[in-house]
Formats: structure tokens, sequence, C-alpha cells
């Protein structure tokens, strides 16, 4: 059992790696990196709203944007809403697939942060 563990986390220190060497390889090349995040909406209004959006049932605002004021804390700006966010860890990595048939599914990306939208209205932070 010992060495399935030490295993499991040599894959995962490799793969953190391999993703580390992505990301220094693209910005020494200037090449465009992908990231994923899940997007957690606290506010029930907020969250029906953009559901709407996605599925074109309700008119997108010509203002939707996240600002930043550190690494993880921000802000989400939907209209002349503000509300507060910040970026966490997930406990691990979960890999996310896509499917056109509802039976061949095609991996698109790892996804290892959440960015939580949170209930209470704020200030959006200055640029």
């Amino acid at each position: 059992k010992a060495e399935g563990w030490a295993t499991m986390s040599g894959k995962g220190k490799a793969k953190k790696q391999g993703t580390e060497a992505k990301k220094l390889q693209a910005a020494r090349t200037g090449a465009p990196t992908e990231e994923a995040y899940l997007l957690r909406v606290q506010n029930p209004k907020l969250a029906e709203d953009m559901k709407r959006m996605l599925r074109n049932q309700h008119e997108v605002p010509n203002k939707m944007e996240m600002r930043f004021k550190s690494d993880r804390e921000g802000a989400f700006i939907l209209g002349e809403k503000t509300f507060q966010a910040s970026v966490r860890n997930l406990p691990c990595v979960t890999e996310v697939f896509k499917t056109l048939d509802d039976e061949n599914l095609v991996k698109t990306v790892d996804v290892g942060q959440v960015v939580l939208v949170r209930d209470e209205e704020g200030e959006a932070p200055q640029q």
C-alpha cells in the first residue's frame, strides 16, 4: 500500500511539474495559455439570471467582468451590480469532459480552482 501512495504522489507531482513547465514555456514564447475555473454563484437571483443568459433567454447586460485586487480577491460585475468574489483551490484537480453524442467523451481541460461569487454586493476594486 505504501508503494501505491508513493506512486500516486509521484504522478501528481509529475503532472504539476508538467503544468508549471507548460506555463513557463508559454511565458517564454508569448503563447497564450488556457485556464479553466468553476464559477460558483451564491446569490440565487444572480445564478438564475446567468443561467437564462447562457440559454439566450435573458438579455446580457453591456458589462460583465471580473476585476481582481489581489491574486485571490476581487469583484464580479454584472451590469450595475458588483459582487465580491474570491478564487479558491479545489481539494484535487478535476477533469472536465464534453460529449456531442451522449456516448463518446472528450477530455477538454483540468480544473483546479473555483471562483466563488459571494451573495452580498460590494464595491469593485479600482483598476
